[in-house]
C-alpha cells in the first residue's frame, strides 16, 4: 500500500513566530503526528499529521524538520522507512523519500550535515545537498546517534557503543568498538564533552565518558525515570525526555538539577518517541544549538570571528578586538580610541586632545588658551583698554581694570617695587 503524501497542518498560526518562544518537538509513534509542546507553558498542539510510525524528528536550518518513519510494507522502493521534510510553521510536507536505508534516529551539525542511524544498514550521512552516502558500516540494528568532537558515536539496540571517524572513507578502519555495555540504549545527545545516553529498559540517563581515542569509557548514572525514549538538550542545558508510552508524558532535568514531571500522563501525547528543542532567538531561522552566532541575525556579518552581540566593533571587521581605551568599543570604530568616555561635552573634539573638555562645549572661541565656558576669559584674544566683559572696568580679579582677565604689565611692576619695600 502506497503511503500517503498527505500531512494535515492542525497548528494554524500558533507558530507563526517562533522565535518568540522555545518549543519541543515531539513525534508520536501510534497516532503518526507531529505535536509542538511550548517549553513554557506546557501548551501541545498538533503540527502534522498522517505520518506512519515516526521515530525521531530534528529541527533543521531553514524552517523545516526532518521526521524518520518506520515503515512496515513488505516491499517499498529502495529500503524500508521513509526520511520527511516538514515546514516547521505551517506543517506541510516538503520532501518525502526513501533513503536507500532504514533510518532510525538523526543528529544535525551546524553546517547542515545530517547523520542518521539504521536497523541493519550502518550510519548514513546525508550532504547539504541532500544526497545521502554510507558513512559506517556497522552491522546490527543502531540506535541513539551523536556527534561530539570530531567523532560521530552511535548505540545498538543490543547495547554497544561504536567511534566513527566521519572524515574517513567508509571501511573498517572508520570506526571501532568502545568497550562499554548499555541496557538498550534508545537516544543520545553530547552533554559537555560526554555522551548522554537513554537507556529504555533500564529506566535510566546514564553519562559516557572518555570517548575520545586513548582514553579509557566509563559510564554513570545522571538520571532515573520510567521508560526513557528520546531526549533533547536547549540551549540552558535543559534536558527535555519522552518517556514512550500511551498517555505519554516528558520529564524536564535543569543541568545538575532534580527530575520534573513536566507534561505528565497526557492524553494529548500518544507514545512519544522523538524529541527535539527548537529556538531561534535571532529569527534568522537557525535553531539556536545550530547557530554560530544564536543572538545575532547576520551570523558575523563583518567576518572577523565574532558575533555583533560580543564584537566590539560589529560593522567592522577588527580580529584583534583591540580597544585601548577599555570603553567597549574597538579602535577601529571609536571616534576617539585613546579616551573613556570619549567626548564629554560633545564639541567633536575627543577629550584627550580637548583643551576644554568637561562640560565646556564652547571651547575656546578666541584662542587664548582660556576656555569661553570660564568666567575669567572676555572672549577678548588681545589685550587692550576696552571692558569686553562689561562689568564697569571689574574683571575676574581686583586688578583687572580692563575686564579681559589679564593683568597689565604697570600692575606687575607696582606689585613687584611693593614688595621689595616691604623686604626692606
Amino acid at each position: 500500500m502506497p503511503r500517503s503524501s498527505i500531512i494535515i497542518c492542525l497548528l494554524g498560526a500558533s507558530l507563526a513566530s517562533p522565535a518568540l518562544a522555545s518549543t519541543i518537538f515531539v513525534a508520536e509513534r501510534d497516532t503518526g503526528e507531529l505535536s509542538a509542546v511550548d517549553a513554557e507553558t506546557g501548551a501541545i498542539t498538533v503540527v502534522a499529521s498522517g505520518l506512519e510510525d515516526p521515530l525521531d524528528v530534528a529541527a533543521l536550518p531553514g524552517g523545516t524538520l526532518l521526521v524518520t518513519e518506520r515503515v512496515v510494507e513488505a516491499n517499498p522502493p529502495s529500503g524500508i522507512g521513509w526520511v520527511t521534510e516538514i515546514d516547521r510553521d505551517t506543517g506541510a510536507e516538503l520532501s518525502s523519500l526513501h533513503p536507500g536505508f532504514r533510518p532510525n534516529d538523526i543528529f544535525v551539525e551546524p553546517d547542515g550535515r545530517v547523520f542518521a542511524s539504521s536497523f541493519g544498514d550502518g550510519v548514513w550521512r546525508r550532504d547539504a545537498a541532500g544526497v545521502w552516502a554510507l558513512a559506517a558500516n556497522i552491522p546490527g540494528d543502531l540506535g541513539g546517534l551523536a556527534v561530539v568532537g570530531d567523532f560521530v558515536f552511535v548505540t545498538s539496540t543490543a547495547g554497544d557503543l561504536f567511534r566513527i571517524d566521519p572524515e574517513e572513507p567508509d571501511s573498517s578502519a572508520s570506526w571501532v568498538e568502545l568497550d562499554v555495555s548499555l541496557d538498550h540504549p534508545l537516544a543520545a545527545v553530547p552533554w559537555a564533552g560526554d555522551l548522554l545516553v537513554t537507556e529504555f529498559d533500564a529506566g535510566e540517563l546514564v553519562v559516557v565518558s572518555g570517548l575520545q581515542p586513548g582514553d579509557t569509557p566509563s559510564v554513570s548514572t545522571y538520571a532515573s525515570l520510567g521508560a526513557p525514549s528520546s531526549f533533547d538538550v536547549s540551549s540552558e542545558r535543559t534536558l527535555y525526555v519522552s518517556l514512550q508510552a500511551t498517555p505519554g508524558s516528558i520529564r524536564r532535568i535543569q543541568l545538575n538539577g532534580p527530575v520534573v514531571d513536566w507534561v505528565n500522563d497526557s492524553d494529548d501525547l500518544s507514545r512519544p518517541r522523538g524529541i527535539a528543542w527548537f529556538a531561534d532567538a535571532d529569527e534568522d531561522d537557525r535553531p539556536d544549538h545550530l547557530d554560530p552566532c544564536p543572538l545575532d541575525p547576520e551570523n558575523d556579518g563583518d567576518g572577523d570571528g565574532y558575533c555583533a552581540d560580543v564584537d566590539n566593533c560589529p560593522d567592522d571587521e577588527n580580529a584583534d578586538q583591540l580597544d585601548t581605551d577599555g570603553d567597549d568599543v574597538g579602535d577601529l570604530c571609536d571616534p576617539c580610541p585613546d579616551d573613556n568616555p570619549d567626548d564629554t561635552d560633545g564639541d567633536g573634539v575627543c577629550d584627550d586632545d580637548d583643551l576644554c573638555e568637561g562640560d565646556d562645549a564652547l571651547g575656546d572661541p578666541d584662542g587664548d588658551g582660556i576656555c569661553g565656558g570660564d568666567t575669567t576669559d572676555d572672549d577678548d584674544m588681545v589685550d587692550d583698554d576696552d571692558d569686553d566683559d562689561d562689568d564697569g572696568g571689574r574683571g575676574a580679579c581686583a586688578c583687572d581694570a580692563r575686564g579681559d582677565s589679564v593683568v597689565p604689565p604697570g600692575w606687575l611692576l607696582l606689585l613687584l617695587l611693593l614688595a621689595r619695600r616691604r623686604r626692606a
